[in-house]
């Protein structure tokens, strides 16, 4: 592969990391995206979105001599290998939206070439790279997968804010059309350094990736409950978590103010939309009942808590659906921001990566902080609704300084010491963190 190229369809949270990586390797990659935002952007050498280490990794000598970008699909023809990272997000109903990957796949198959590896790697119904990409492409192409050209679905599997570690770490899923086609996608992984797990069939690797995230989604509603009937007895559910997790055979993850992002918001539906026309799955949709509502519940919790307090004023730190990016797809701020609003806070807002436009945006009624001072200032609470590392290195003396001894810390992630924060002179809360 060292002298052949690599074309990344899809210049986004996933696709871009991964392009970077390849061309970081001394390899030519051509990127291809259908928002000419996003190729202006990079032209301008800027990154369209934040990833921790992306635009370092973007600036290098290697990634700049490397990485092409194109508008043109006959320059497609060119690569060996083709990527497609295209999204695939649900209707409001939970219906999966697989438009903008058909398009694609029209496209690709006009141009596609005999010899060429297809990966796909966007979240699909188990049966898509089957039923729906193999016939468009063949039709479109007039070719034959598994036998004029090779054809494999390898889900993505990364945690943003971790994306560039994760490529070459967590193991690549391979479910090819046929064994030819999978011996060639796993060529291209285990040169790139990464471990690969090969499976039957597209359909496993399709089911394997969904089943990825709605167990994640699960265990943290599973954490959630325990969150609640721990704030309901009046013990603390980090410490009990943290209990349970000495069994090897324990693994509950952290409950939180709600669940962001565009994966675990949206996997569980595809998932009942593939299998639960027949089936109950009251796990899945039971999952997605408690984390859709742990927003209004948390909202309810700090407004109950602060109800009366004076200084009515609150600022939410972080907007972006978890730390590491600057990504607002399914971010539970919007949510609670609506309620504190609604019942009389005075808000503000500061997230570290987040652009001050896109949080006017989305939250208009808050006032935008530009530094952790500023935000520190004339708030009777910091409500803690990000988990950056910015907030878990808060300086809690600045903190003390600047709002009193009487500011509050609301902790939506739980990712503080509640000790650290009260001997600091300063008052810890959390939904089921009592503590003595």
């Amino acid at each position: 592969m060292t002298n052949s190229e690599t074309c990344v369809l899809g210049l986004g949270h996933v696709g871009l990391p991964l392009a970077a990586v390849i061309a970081s390797m001394d390899r030519k990659v051509l990127g291809m995206d259908s928002d000419p935002k996003v190729l202006s952007c990079l032209r301008k050498g800027e990154v369209p979105f934040y990833e921790v280490g992306l635009n370092e990794l973007l600036q290098t000598p290697a990634v700049k001599a490397n990485l092409k970008l194109t508008e043109t699909w006959q320059e497609v023809k060119k690569s060996d290998t083709i990527i497609v990272t295209v999204g695939t997000p649900v209707t409001s109903a939970g219906q999966p939206v697989l438009n903008y990957i058909e398009d694609c796949t029209r496209s690709l198959g006009e141009v596609l070439r005999s010899s060429q590896l297809v990966i796909y790697r966007s979240t699909v119904p188990p049966g898509t790279l089957r039923n729906e990409i193999r016939p468009i492409l063949e039709k479109t192409s007039g070719l034959t997968a598994g036998k004029d050209f090779y054809l494999a679905y390898c889900p993505e599997r990364l945690v943003e804010g971790a994306a560039l570690r994760e490529i070459k770490t967590v193991p690549h899923i391979v479910g090819g059309v046929n064994d030819d086609s999978s011996d060639r996608a796993i060529q291209f992984f285990e040169e790139l350094g990464s471990e690969c797990i090969r499976v039957s069939k597209p359909e496993i690797a399709e089911m394997a990736k969904i089943m990825d995230n709605v167990y994640r989604d699960a265990n943290i509603a599973l954490a959630n409950e325990f969150s609640l009937v721990c704030d309901e007895i009046g013990i603390d559910v980090m410490e009990s978590i943290k209990a349970a997790n000495t069994s090897p055979r324990t693994r509950i993850l952290i409950p939180g103010c709600g669940v962001g992002g565009s994966c675990l918001n949206k996997d569980p539906y595809i998932l009942i939309h593939s299998g639960g026309q027949n089936h109950d799955l009251s796990v899945v949709k039971g999952g997605r009942t408690t984390n859709e509502s742990m927003p209004r519940i948390f909202a309810e919790f700090v407004a109950n808590r602060l109800g009366h307090v004076q200084n009515r004023t609150l600022c939410l730190l972080g907007i972006s659906f978890k730390g590491g990016t600057d990504d607002v797809r399914g971010t539970v701020t919007t949510s609670i921001a609506a309620i504190l609003y609604e019942k009389g806070f005075r808000l503000k807002v500061f997230d570290p990566v987040v652009s001050s436009d896109v949080i006017r945006s989305l939250i208009p009624e808050a006032e935008v902080q530009i530094s952790l001072r500023e935000a520190f200032e004339d708030s009777a609470a910091l409500v803690i609704c990000s988990d950056h590392e910015e907030f878990k290195k808060m300086d809690y003396a600045l903190i003390r300084e600047v709002s009193g001894e009487g500011c509050l810390i609301v902790d939506g992630r739980n990712i503080l010491d509640p000790v650290s924060v009260t001997n600091a002179g300063l008052i810890y809360l959390g939904f089921g963190r009592s503590f003595d």
